[in-house]
């Protein structure tokens, strides 16, 4: 499989944030403010926001066929993309970090009925933040001055 799931496929925070900033740029505030409003109703009890969310269905179909035949791994930890002499005991300790996160996931779908509930996966991630901030700044400066005419 090409495809690094990690607990199951589904939207980026970081880069929906992008997409609002572009949208917001090109003078569409509304589709700016409908994309951050979408991402708003995915935040946790405490405000933050996940590096991206998915189903419980997904997160099944990745246990099944990424992490339980060790793909998930082997596409983390593949040496081609590794820093040069990485210890051992940080693959490990990343790989109970990991495997933690999951056992967390398992439990909350467990906890559903129909498995159909989403999740957030990695929350909460600073870049998404990072870019969600990104995107009032340039809605902020924007303003309908900013419309750009293409060609």
């Amino acid at each position: 499989m090409s495809v690094h799931a990690h607990a199951g496929n589904g939207p980026w925070f970081q880069y929906t944030s992008i997409l609002a900033q572009y949208y917001y740029f090109m003078g569409n505030r509304d589709r700016g403010d409908e994309i951050l409003r979408l991402m708003d109703q995915y935040r946790s009890d405490d405000g933050y926001l996940p590096e991206h969310v998915s189903f419980c269905e997904r997160f099944w179909e990745f246990i099944r066929t990424e992490w339980e035949t060790g793909n998930d791994a082997r596409k983390e930890f593949d040496p081609e993309i590794l820093l040069p002499n990485l210890s051992c005991d940080l693959i490990v300790e990343e790989l109970v970090n990991m495997k933690n996160s999951y056992d967390g996931i398992r439990g909350h779908c467990t906890l559903q009925k129909g498995g159909s509930s989403f999740i957030r996966f990695s929350s909460s991630l600073m870049w998404a933040h990072a870019e969600y901030a990104m995107a009032l700044l340039v809605r902020r400066k924007a303003g309908d001055a900013m419309v750009i005419s293409v060609p």
